[in-house]
């Protein structure tokens, strides 16, 4: 199951970084800007951080399977709005879509890890889901780039479109909440409100100011490099 769920988590890997290599294309086609190029690259990004809340507050009433499965296709939607955009606003638009879909897919494995695994193995696992989720920042390097180059941006984002698919449907078929995970019927629901609630209150906790202010700042980095930087200075600099 957790692999299944990490399959989802490989695409929203890929789907992060796919603007390094789709960038020089993209700025050929719809004439963009520096800054529209930015806008494309960095609107994944703000939807999928905008939907963290929303999310975690998703598996803590509806679990995980419910949650990407109603979330994740609409990186199928994006990225197939992606392929076939006429302008560059529907594009933006795609990349929207996209990241709201892949908003669940590593907090999936995290609660999932958390709940079925020992404390003591945590770590060990979530470090090899984030491992097998490398996969996708590798498929949207050189073969990415290849494909690209032999077809076009557009096959690109079909291609991605297809293994997300894909993905949702592994998800589906291998991917079930144990009953001890599901509330006992004869307690009440928790609501919308106390679940926000609870989110909120992560906040109070001394340590946490500390490692939002560190992710801050190692992915705002990690993603300026592989997300954007890199692609085009390769393509400017070797073809």
């Amino acid at each position: 199951m957790l692999l299944a769920l990490a399959a989802a988590f490989a695409m929203s890997q890929a789907f992060r970084s796919v603007a390094a290599i789709l960038a020089t294309p993209l700025q050929a086609e719809f004439h963009l800007s520096p800054q529209q190029l930015g806008t494309f690259a960095g609107s994944f990004h703000f939807a999928f951080g905008a939907m963290q809340l929303f999310v975690g507050i998703g598996i803590d009433l509806h679990g995980v399977r419910r949650t990407v499965l109603v979330g994740f296709p609409l990186a199928i939607v994006g990225a197939v709005l992606s392929a076939v955009a006429p302008s560059y606003g529907t594009l933006v638009l795609g990349q929207v879509l996209i990241g709201v879909g892949c908003a669940p897919a590593f907090l999936v494995c995290t609660v999932f890890i958390a709940r079925h695994f020992s404390a003591d193995r945590f770590a060990a696992i979530s470090g090899a889901v984030l491992s097998i989720g490398g996969i996708g920042l590798l498929v949207t390097g050189t073969p990415l780039a290849w494909l690209v180059q032999a077809t076009s941006w557009r096959m690109g984002f079909w291609v991605l479109a297809g293994c997300s698919a894909a993905a949702w449907w592994l998800i589906a078929w291998k991917v079930h909440e144990p009953r001890s995970c599901e509330p006992a019927p004869d307690l009440p629901r928790e609501s919308l409100g106390r679940a926000a609630l609870t989110f909120v209150s992560l906040f109070r906790l001394p340590y946490t100011p500390g490692i939002v202010a560190l992710s801050f700042v190692c992915y705002a980095s990690f993603i300026s490099l592989r997300g954007l930087w890199l692609g085009p200075m390769l393509i400017e600099r070797y073809g």
